[in-house]
Formats: C-alpha cells, sequence, structure tokens
C-alpha cells in the first residue's frame, strides 16, 4: 500500500523532472528544477516560504514532523 503509493510519487516526480514540468495533474506540489530556474528571486522565495511560515511562532505545534515517530526533515 504505502509501497506501491511512494512508487507512484517517484514515477510521476521522474516524468515532471524529464518533462521540465512544474505540476502534474492529480498532484498537489509543485516541483522546481532549481538547476535550471536558480536565481535570487528563487532562493528569496524558498527561504521567506519556510522561514515566514506561520507554524514556526507555534513550535511547529500539531505538526506530524514535530513527533519522534516521523522526524522533520527541516
Amino acid at each position: 500500500a504505502d509501497a506501491d503509493r511512494y512508487r507512484l510519487l517517484h514515477e510521476r516526480v521522474t516524468e515532471m523532472l524529464r518533462a521540465e514540468s512544474e505540476t502534474a495533474d492529480g498532484l498537489s506540489l509543485r516541483l522546481m528544477n532549481l538547476s535550471r530556474t536558480w536565481s535570487s528571486g528563487t532562493v528569496d522565495a524558498i527561504f521567506d516560504a519556510v522561514l515566514e511560515h506561520p507554524d514556526w511562532d507555534g513550535a511547529c505545534s500539531g505538526c506530524p514532523g514535530a513527533s519522534n515517530e516521523t522526524p522533520c526533515p527541516i
């Protein structure tokens, strides 16, 4: 079940990279290939999205990534 979902996601993301597509039907994801779009504006947008996220002020309370079982990659 989970393995099938991860395999499907991997296939979809791989196809997005090959096609140089930022979006795909059925995925709530925007994939930016930074090797092709890297700029100071892109870097600023990434940092702003992470650092200004409203959950940082709440110490990420309620986030599943805040537990020991599923540690946050950030």
